[in-house]
């Protein structure tokens, strides 16, 4: 059982209703809190007013083969499998890593290069439409999360 989606600040009567509290609304949080609503009221909060602005890191997300083969035992989540084309921004065959000395390394892995504002926001997307609460920028000033 979920709590409504409420775009506002979080009021003292939710404090009874909430079982989980997920704070941060990047890829892993939403995620989390995605799953935790099957089974909980959950909320979902972030210190930014915007999810996925500012971008946080490049998107490189290997593709579920490659996951499936460097975790073998691990049960990846559907938020890694089943992205929307239009969070990728391009595929890739190969991955090059630089060292603050400029020396390279490069090797051989299939991936997706994700816009992480479009991707951050369709995982709160799907949270949200788990029913779950979700409240951006905690403290004066608190609001909406735009955006989902």
């Amino acid at each position: 059982m979920c709590c409504g989606v409420r775009r506002g600040v979080l009021h003292p009567g939710m404090m009874d209703e909430i079982q989980v509290a997920v704070i941060g609304a990047g890829p892993a949080g939403s995620t989390a809190a995605e799953v935790a609503a099957g089974n909980a009221k959950v909320v979902l909060i972030d210190k930014k007013s915007e999810i996925g602005s500012p971008v946080q890191c490049g998107g490189f997300l290997p593709e579920p083969f490659e996951l499936e083969r460097l975790m073998p035992r691990a049960r990846l989540p559907e938020t890694l499998i089943e992205i929307p084309e239009r969070c990728i921004l391009h595929r890739t065959r190969l991955q090059r890593i630089y060292s603050p000395s400029g020396k390279g390394k490069e090797f051989p892995v299939a991936g997706r290069g994700l816009d992480r504002r479009v991707f951050d926001r369709y995982l709160a997307g799907r949270a949200a439409r788990d029913r779950f609460s979700c409240h951006g920028k905690s403290g004066p000033g608190a609001g909406p999360m735009p955006g989902i």
